[in-house]
């Protein structure tokens, strides 16, 4: 009854081509060309691509615009820092303070350090972070379009993603050990830190790995997540024992 009813509404067939939602295109190429066969190639050949053409572009311009702003944030977080730098290396400024006073400055310059380094490091995360949101609801929007049924492309890949987490847990501890390092300042490249089975000096922190360089040379590569305890030497100060 309700193919009857869209029969006499659109005699000329236009819904039997273009569905009963026709499109610009679909509906253009019906009226010049009366044809339903060439009208729903128009609708694959022309159309969809254009869909997800503006897609894919949508979600590049989204996420230039988030990397944009997230690098306007830590730029001007670094800026602060480079500013109170600046003025504490003045020549004239530390020339004219005691030796108190210059250790304090070297102290602040040292601190401004490691916030600029923290900064530009979170900086990259958050950017990897928007890059990979941003492009993948692109790709989902992009296959709806297509055709496909996205319910069970969603559902099997929340039991996959279960399946590999709960296998890769060690992982995902790592990475987020990893946040925690960064944000809480534990320690940075530079520093001598005593991480439990092993110690030594840090040449890099990444959100997975701590690599240390020991007093002999040798190099410690350190999960993150099976950090458990921190004893950092370098940050402030810290007293030694000399015989």
């Amino acid at each position: 009854m309700f193919e009857r009813f869209i029969a006499q509404v659109d005699p000329s067939g236009l819904t039997d081509a273009c569905g009963l939602e026709p499109s610009f295109v679909c509906e253009w190429i019906w009226d010049v060309s009366d044809n339903e066969r060439l009208a729903e190639i128009s609708a694959w050949a022309v159309e969809k691509p254009l869909k997800i053409l503006f897609i894919l572009v949508g979600a590049y311009v989204a996420n230039r615009i988030l990397k944009k702003a997230i690098s306007a944030v830590v730029d001007r977080l670094v800026q602060e820092r480079s500013l109170i730098d600046n003025e504490e290396k003045s020549d004239a400024l530390v020339a004219r303070v005691g030796r108190r006073a210059k250790a304090r400055l070297q102290k602040n310059r040292e601190r401004a350090e490691r916030s600029r380094q923290r900064a530009k490091t979170l900086g990259g995360l958050l950017s990897t972070l928007a890059t990979l949101t941003t492009y993948s609801l692109g790709v989902l929007l992009a296959l709806g379009e297509i055709g496909f049924d996205l319910g069970p492309l969603i559902a099997g890949a929340g039991i996959v993603g279960f399946a590999v987490g709960f296998g890769a847990q060690s992982a995902v501890s790592d990475f987020i050990a990893g946040i925690f390092i960064l944000v809480e300042d534990q320690y940075a490249e530079g520093d001598f830190v005593d991480l439990g089975e092993a110690s030594g000096t840090v040449e890099r922190v990444s959100l997975r790995t701590t690599v240390l360089r020991d007093v002999h040379g040798a190099v410690w590569v350190v999960p993150n997540g099976e950090i458990r305890r921190v004893c950092n030497s370098s940050q402030i100060w810290a007293r030694s024992v000399l015989d």
